[in-house]
């Protein structure tokens, strides 16, 4: 039997929390914050691989709320890469974007 390592769960939840703030850090450009997240200067070889994973299974969302844009990042889990696309079209139509 294969155990699971320890912790592992949160360790990713941990590092997709980062990524969240590294995406935002990207998605401000501020010219201070820029320089942690650039992939040639920042990152040893295993941190870019890290950074491009993160980076490719993180998304966000804009929601306006009382007037104030707000932008929710979530972890795209990569399980939901074998979803079928029919289904992923069904989900897509019956979702209500009228409410918040």
């Amino acid at each position: 039997m294969i155990e699971k390592p320890e912790n592992s769960l949160e360790d990713l939840q941990e590092a997709f929390d980062i990524a969240f703030i590294l995406r935002i850090i990207e998605d401000s450009k501020i010219p201070e914050g820029m320089k942690y997240v650039d992939l040639n200067t920042s990152f040893t070889p295993d941190q870019r691989k890290v950074w491009t994973f993160l980076k490719y299974y993180t998304a966000r969302i804009e929601v306006c709320v009382n007037e104030v844009l707000q932008r929710v990042y979530f972890p795209i889990r990569p399980v939901c890469n074998y979803i079928a696309v029919k289904t992923k079209k069904a989900l897509m139509l019956r979702v209500n974007r009228e409410s918040q």
